[in-house]
């Protein structure tokens, strides 16, 4: 019996998966406002993405003699995830991100003012971004979407002429409130 269930088992693959970032109107991305990594020929290819942990916050908690236990209080998760992603030779979604950016923090066209700086409010700047694990086919089998995502940080990129014929890989890091799983 254990063994037939073993072999009805197909095992989920750490290369098939997919990304969808999804922004506010406020910034428009080709084709709509969604950017599909994988599989549809865009010019955006997720390299990687770690699926983000969720945790359960806990506190000890004896009664009279009665064993200690933990109790829950809080839903906890990651908070931040980072995609490492293969650029084109224009660097389109690094331009897309670095927009994004100064849509959460407004950088001000005139210089000559430090009070130019401001940030837009929370919803105008946040959108989510969806993690699918695909199965042989490419079809979604389990999905995880940060909700009210944004990007905080875009690493630096390293040329070397040592590095010969390599991709430019750029890692972006997004912030966001909760996340939601439907498998």
């Amino acid at each position: 019996m254990i063994d037939e269930f073993i072999q009805q088992l197909t095992l989920a693959r750490t290369t098939r998966f997919k990304v969808d970032i999804i922004a506010r109107s406020i910034v428009t991305f080709a084709g709509g406002t969604s950017i599909v990594s994988i599989g549809d020929g865009s010019s955006v290819k997720v390299e990687a993405v770690e699926l983000p942990s969720l945790s359960i916050s806990t506190t000890e908690f004896k009664y009279d003699q009665s064993p200690s236990i933990l109790m829950p209080y809080q839903r906890t998760p990651q908070g931040q995830a980072t995609l490492t992603l293969q650029l084109d030779e224009k660097h389109e979604f690094r331009k897309l991100m670095n927009t994004w950016m100064e849509k959460v923090i407004v950088v001000p066209t005139n210089f000559s003012s430090l009070y130019g700086y401001h940030k837009n409010y929370y919803n105008e700047f946040i959108g989510s971004v969806v993690i699918s694990q695909l199965d042989m086919t490419n079809n979604p089998v389990a999905t995880t979407t940060l909700l009210n995502a944004y990007p905080i940080n875009i690493d630096s990129i390293r040329y070397d002429w040592g590095d010969f014929d390599q991709y430019v890989r750029l890692n972006v890091t997004f912030a966001y409130a909760d996340m939601k799983s439907d498998f």
